[in-house]
């Protein structure tokens, strides 16, 4: 075992992100309930879509709108629709639980460098995992569809670092991998 304190950080940054993406869904959760037993409490706050930032592109449009007042209690988060709200709340907590297992294998990969077993096929298989996950999200967070009792939005984003994410992960995988048949050669020559 090696006692890199570089790699100490990064297993310490990833179990304090992934109980920090653990705590993000708590509170989502708590609001998602909060929401369904008081939905005055909510009646004054409205939903804005800010242009994204980063290597984005996007688009977004509202799709009808049948409020002949045109006030803006059209867009109010009072005004979801239910299966809306559960479809996004579902969306997100998939996209925090993709994130939290790339968390978990990335950790598993440093603690294996850590521990000196660093091209074995186990850290082979977290990449590709990671990689996985990384589209998921990719496709996850690509779109947004809200229905208001009076408007529908949907919106459609390309994120690229996910794409960028995944890319990396698939590479690192096979670097991985051909460092494995390199060891296993090694071995079989000594």
């Amino acid at each position: 075992m090696t006692k890199n304190k570089l790699l100490n950080i990064a297993i310490l940054a990833c179990k304090g992100l992934r109980i920090l993406w653990i705590f993000i869904f708590t509170i989502s959760t708590l609001f998602f309930i909060h929401f369904q037993i008081n939905k005055d409490f909510y009646k004054d706050m409205e939903i804005k879509f800010n242009e994204p930032s980063g290597f984005n592109i996007s688009s977004s449009e509202t799709l009808f709108t049948q409020n002949s007042e045109g006030d803006k209690k059209s867009s109010s988060i009072q005004q979801i629709t239910t299966a809306s709200l559960y479809i996004n709340y579902i969306k997100f907590t998939a996209v925090l639980l993709f994130y939290f297992l790339s968390l978990k294998e990335f950790q598993k990969v440093i603690e294996s460098v850590k521990h000196l077993k660093t091209f074995q096929l186990n850290n082979v298989n977290s990449f590709r995992r990671i990689g996985k996950y990384a589209f998921i999200i990719f496709i996850l967070s690509s779109f947004t569809f809200i229905t208001y009792q009076h408007t529908a939005t949907s919106g459609f984003q390309i994120s690229f670092t996910p794409l960028i994410l995944m890319l990396l992960a698939f590479i690192l995988a096979e670097i991985f991998k051909e460092g494995n048949m390199l060891r296993k050669e090694n071995d079989l020559t000594i």
